[in-house]
């Protein structure tokens, strides 16, 4: 029984992880003192958020298609 959830538990947590890393990022862009570290602080949140959606897609695909 659990291990017909877990594909889909891995992926909420890869999801929140994708969340909570973009908007970290976000408070960066308000927090840093001028334009190159801003860019800097959305340009890895970003990219780790958006790794971290993509694994959390590959968790919840369907394998029947």
């Amino acid at each position: 029984m659990i291990s017909t959830r877990l594909p889909e538990i891995i992926s909420d947590a890869f999801i929140v992880l994708g969340l909570a890393v973009m908007t970290i990022g976000v408070i960066g862009i308000f927090r840093m003192p001028d334009v190159y570290t801003k860019l800097h602080a959305a340009s890895k949140s970003v990219f780790l958020g958006v790794c971290s959606l993509l694994i959390a897609v590959s968790f919840s695909g369907n394998p029947e298609i």
